[in-house]
């Protein structure tokens, strides 16, 4: 890997670890979800993979999910049927899904199966109002602490994903033709705008910006929650950008592209920051950062005759 960097921050590479299954299973292929530690001293990462073999049947999946140390170890893998993970709100136990369990982070260990309308996991996992995109993958349904529901957006433009701003006072669909914005939790629309894209957009946000890629292309475009309209477009990257996020801070951005390289701008004057040019034409597909914001985890994807997953972490370095 190199490295450039200016006088504001750069990135430090630690290690890389390739996301295998366990015994003599391929890679992954698709990581679903990645989450930190609330102290960041590890993280619980989950994924997605065909299985080939008659235990489950032949195109059928499995998950598993996986604890990795900041040394880039991995102390137990556990094969689960749903790739939903979560802390609990004390944050000493983990949740997963589908079954949904109680399990010890530690080990990986089942403690117990949990039913969701239960009194007692609502003590542990911190449950409020829930916002689902329905089986209908057209309407968005508001999901409740005793377990109603009610449909608060009904449309006629299949959504692909949903994103909840930080406040929770909004919500911002993607869908095939059109990019929608609903407040909440009446669902009523603050905005909508159209796009042609020929590539599945990807939504990041802070409490006032969206960071929109689309189009296959290589510029980054900055919306404003508020009104839908584009406030700054980034360019830079020398082929399609395929993931972004915001630092905690608000005022950088932190991207990946087909070119092999991460970069971070600043947000107000698009302006390079840093950059790093991943090994083994690698492309970055997720961002996650640990909760003092002194490191990033990075979701990669290659391609060379199959999917191939890794993570890789960074330590954020600030100019003293």
């Amino acid at each position: 890997m190199t490295e450039s960097s200016s006088e504001s921050v750069s990135l430090k590479f630690l290690w890389s670890l390739l996301l295998e299954g366990s015994g003599d299973r391929e890679p992954w292929t698709c990581v679903s979800n990645l989450i930190w530690a609330p102290d960041g001293s590890y993280m619980i990462i989950s994924g997605y993979q065909e299985d080939q073999d008659t235990e489950m049947g032949p195109g059928d999946s499995w998950d598993i999910v996986w604890r990795v140390s900041l040394d880039g170890k991995w102390p137990w893998g556990v094969r689960n049927r749903g790739d939903g993970i979560a802390f609990s709100r004390d944050g000493k136990h983990l949740i997963m899904a589908d079954p949904l369990t109680l399990n010890d982070p530690a080990t990986g260990q089942l403690l117990k199966e949990i039913d969701a309308g239960d009194p007692e996991f609502s003590s542990w996992f911190n449950r409020g109002n829930v916002y689902k995109v329905s089986e209908s993958r057209c309407d968005l349904e508001l999901h409740k602490p005793d377990g109603n529901k009610e449909l608060i957006y009904s449309g006629s433009d299949k959504i692909i994903t949903a994103l909840t701003s930080q406040d929770n006072a909004n919500i911002t669909l993607i869908c095939f033709k059109t990019i929608a914005c609903l407040d909440l939790p009446d669902g009523s629309q603050r905005w909508c705008i159209d796009y042609n894209s020929k590539y599945k957009p990807y939504l990041a946000d802070n409490r006032e910006l969206i960071v929109l890629l689309k189009d296959a292309g290589e510029d980054i475009s900055l919306i404003e929650r508020e009104t839908g309209k584009i406030c700054q477009t980034i360019s830079g990257h020398d082929k399609c950008v395929t993931a972004a996020a915001f630092f905690p801070d608000n005022r950088r951005l932190i991207t990946g592209s087909a070119d092999h390289t991460l970069r971070i701008w600043n947000i107000e004057t698009a302006a390079e920051l840093a950059r790093i040019e991943l090994e083994n034409k690698n492309e970055a597909r997720e961002f996650v950062f640990s909760p003092d914001a002194t490191k990033v985890a990075v979701v990669c994807w290659q391609i060379e005759g199959r999917y191939n997953y890794s993570l890789k972490l960074f330590d954020l370095i600030q100019a003293v």
